[in-house]
């Protein structure tokens, strides 16, 4: 019997074929994976530039105008206000300069999840924060932020004044579906006039 050197058999060519399809099964399940993982990356990446770029607004504010006196806390309805009085420097929007400016934390729907927005808006009396035409302009929309809290305000008595000496903004924002995590930077306040 003579053999056949010129060719492929069916069982070579099935063997072949099955091999590929393992091989590219495999292929695809890693570029699956890789998308995956880089798509997790990305989104803790941006949850964490969120909460950052929150923290470091409110510092970076209330650092440009820190004094005594100039920075208090108000709360009306349940809504805790973050209040900075400058006549010095006057916030300057639109050409128009205002003395005041008020930071607010308000919880919106964003892509149809629900989540903590911190807004800032300016006037030039120390009530325009309840009027209802005051602008409030968002700072940081962001979907992974869940909770922005301006805590432990501690005063100090100069001059016979309360003062606020330091407060917490704590951010807690989602990393991924099981994950959160918190930033919190603590703002001493200086307590010349």
């Amino acid at each position: 019997m003579e053999k056949r050197s010129n060719g492929f058999t069916l069982v070579e060519l099935v063997i072949v074929i099955a091999i590929l399809g393992i091989v590219g099964g495999l292929m695809s399940r890693l570029m699956f994976f890789s998308a995956n993982q880089n798509s997790r990356i990305s989104q803790e990446i941006e949850a964490t530039q969120d909460a950052n770029l929150t923290v470091q607004y409110v510092v970076a504010e209330v650092h440009r105008h820190d004094a005594a006196g100039r920075i208090q806390f108000v709360t009306v309805d349940s809504t805790a206000y973050l209040q900075i009085y400058d006549p010095d420097t006057a916030f300057i929007i639109e050409n128009n300069p205002y003395s005041y400016q008020w930071m607010r934390i308000t919880n919106q729907q964003i892509d149809d999840e629900w989540c903590d927005v911190l807004e800032v808006a300016f006037g030039t009396s120390s009530n325009d924060y309840e009027n209802s035409s005051t602008t409030w302009y968002p700072i940081v929309e962001s979907k992974y932020i869940e909770d922005i809290v301006f805590d432990k305000q501690t005063t100090q008595n100069i001059d016979g004044v309360d003062v606020l000496k330091y407060f917490d903004v704590s951010v807690r924002y989602r990393v991924s579906a099981s994950l959160t995590e918190t930033i919190v930077t603590t703002i001493l306040l200086r307590s010349d006039i």
